[in-house]
Order: C-alpha cells, then structure tokens, then sequence
C-alpha cells in the first residue's frame, strides 16, 4: 500500500532572531537525575497551551488538526482494488491527550514518547474509485473513521547544528507507531446513490475491521509522525539547545 500526505497547516521558515521558551513551558536541567521525569510533568503542563497552537512558533491547532489531502493506493489486493483520496480532514481528540513517556538519550542523541488518546476522530471528504467483489465503483462523499484507546509512540534521533550563532537540536529520521483497540469506519455515496451496494460495502468493512485498520494503521502513523516531527522541530529549531535544556537551572535567590 501506497499513501501520500499533505499537510494544510503551513509551518514557515525558521525565525532569523533566536527566540525564548514560550512562558508556559519550563526548562528542565540536563544534569538532573530525573531529567525525563522532569520533561514528563513539563509536557502534561504544556499540552493544553500548545493543542491551541502558537501563530509566534509557528505551531498550528492541534485540535481540530486540518489534513489538505491523503492519497491512498492499494491495487494489489485481492478483494478490493482501492484508490482512496480523503479532502479536508480534520482530526479531532488531541486536546484529550495523555503523555506516558518521554525519554530523552543525549548520548545516543535519540527522543522516545508515547501517549494515550482516549478516542480519536478523523472525518472529512473523500473520493474513491476501484473494484470491491469484482463490481467496480466510483463514489464520493463524506466518512468518518473512530478510534477508541489510541496508543501513539513517536522516536526520532536528533543533531546539533549551528543555526545562526546559537546551537539547535534538528530531529531527523522520524518514526510512529499507532495502535487502537476499537476501530470504526464509515463512507457514505460510495456508489453514486445505491444505498444496498453502499450498505454492503460498510457491512463488509465493519466485518473485516482487522484487515482495514492494518492496512489504514500506518497512514495514520504517518500523519502523527508528520505532524509531531513538525511542531518539535519548529521549536527547536527557533530556541537554542541550551535554552531548551540548559546544562544547569540558574540559582532562584529568596529573599
């Protein structure tokens, strides 16, 4: 199976000035012991903040996150022969997020989260054409795909670079994995207005869920991975290494 994602969300070119932490997050010292300890309790706090996004970083809403377009192709399969389009998605249920994990290896110079959704909704228009049960089809309309108890991981190794005068870190070679253990699935119109053929066609997909959500499993991976790998490198890439991860936290005087 093929896919090919287009983001609508525009993430501009990197800021020239060096920019601060955004006030709602808090640096946390590489030379804390419990470092992504630390890393974890700031990403809860910072979760709600940046789902809004952030127009100074460049950072997009999270939730609804717009999706241009997906572009799905499996002519392989025996049963159905799919070329899927899905227009204007919106992926809803991010602002319900919970952070499990994050690990942080600067010798390895690799990143590790994961995270729970409580149910994850993508829905939007689509256009589909191919051949189900040797009957071909063409059809367009709207769908709705719903997924409960979502389990997201997302890994990436990472370099420091000089960018202007400052150290960045730059992520790269990005990986996600996306698991659910309830998934349904919804297309409407898929041909052209005969409400039996289309009725068939959603029996057969709640009946073969297993096989739909594996082969729709890593597209949807693939979004995460995209969009994750985007919003962390906007931020990176704007505030220095040291900035984001200073070595030591100044000393608070109290007076």
């Amino acid at each position: 199976m093929w896919f090919e994602i287009s983001v609508a969300a525009i993430f501009l070119q990197v800021a020239r000035t060096a920019l601060p932490l955004p006030p709602y997050v808090q640096p946390c010292a590489r030379s804390d012991p419990q470092f992504n300890d630390c890393v974890l309790r700031g990403a809860r706090n910072v979760l709600p903040h940046i789902v809004k996004g952030d127009r100074k970083y460049h950072i997009p809403s999270l939730d609804p996150f717009l999706i241009q377009d997906v572009k799905v192709t499996d002519p392989c399969s025996k049963v159905t022969g799919i070329n899927l389009l899905l227009k204007d998605v919106e992926m809803r249920g991010m602002k319900d997020t919970v952070i499990h994990k994050i690990h942080y290896d600067f010798e390895k110079q690799h990143i590790h989260h994961e995270a729970f959704i409580p149910r994850l909704i993508c829905a939007g228009k689509y256009e589909a054409w191919g051949h189900f049960m040797l009957v071909p089809y063409r059809g367009k309309g709207i769908y709705n795909f719903t997924h409960e108890n979502v389990v997201v991981t997302y890994e990436s190794d990472f370099t420091l670079e000089t960018i202007g005068s400052n150290t960045h870190m730059v992520q790269k070679n990005p990986n996600s994995t996306f698991t659910s253990t309830k998934s349904h699935y919804y297309v409407g119109d898929l041909f052209k207005g005969n409400q039996m053929l289309n009725k068939l066609m959603n029996d057969f997909i709640d009946e073969n869920v297993y096989e739909v959500s594996r082969g729709l499993y890593p597209i949807i991976a693939g979004v995460f991975q995209d969009m994750i790998f985007k919003v962390m490198n906007e931020v990176d890439r704007k505030v220095p290494f040291d900035v984001v991860f200073p070595e030591k936290l100044p000393v608070q005087n109290h007076f």
